[in-house]
């Protein structure tokens, strides 16, 4: 299982790159579409 952190906006962090990890993290998870939205 591959786990994502939480995304804050008031991270240093950038929103694409959280989101180019989260889509990776689903099609490893396999979540469906309904458990991506769930997660997020």
């Amino acid at each position: 299982m591959v786990k994502v952190d939480p995304f804050y906006r008031k991270d240093s962090k950038d929103a694409q790159e959280w989101i180019e990890i989260f889509l990776k993290a689903k099609e490893a998870n396999e979540w469906s579409d309904n458990r991506k939205v769930a997660i997020a």
